[in-house]
């Protein structure tokens, strides 16, 4: 695979069923199963990102296998305006970027996990500010 990965992905798209099954074959070692088209692009294609960038996390695996388990053990109430578990939140302050990442229990900044945005809107710009219109997840009143 010397082709760069968008140019593969893009080759996803125009293959025809037949090209598309020897591809399954070739990344997975594996005759492909008999699902539909879409499917098997959806499939190839994050192998093909896979392979270039590297899968998922040991952690981040067992963080899947505990949801799986855990997703009928009960309604988790959460916090509606906030974006989902997993999610970064991106801005750009003073020419900086500054990346947040949404936990189950709180946000990751810089390695260091708080508990509101708010603290970490202070932590950036040195003053009081509501951390979700700071990052723009609500407007100003």
């Amino acid at each position: 695979m010397t082709d760069t990965v968008l140019k593969q992905l893009s080759a996803v798209a125009n293959m025809d069923i037949v090209t598309l099954k020897d591809t399954w074959k070739r990344m997975f070692n594996t005759d492909a199963p008999k699902f539909n088209r879409a499917y098997l692009e959806r499939k190839i294609a994050y192998r093909i990102q896979e392979i270039a960038y590297g899968g998922l996390t040991p952690e981040t695996k067992q963080k899947i296998r505990n949801m799986k388990r855990d997703i009928n053990a009960g309604s988790m109430e959460r916090n509606r305006s906030l974006p989902p578990t997993g999610t970064m939140i991106v801005r750009e302050y003073q020419g900086v970027e500054h990346r947040v990442m949404v936990l189950d229990d709180g946000f990751e900044y810089q390695g260091h996990k708080y508990s509101n945005l708010s603290v970490i809107a202070r932590v950036i710009t040195g003053t009081r500010w509501s951390g979700p219109v700071f990052f723009g997840l609500k407007r100003p009143s």
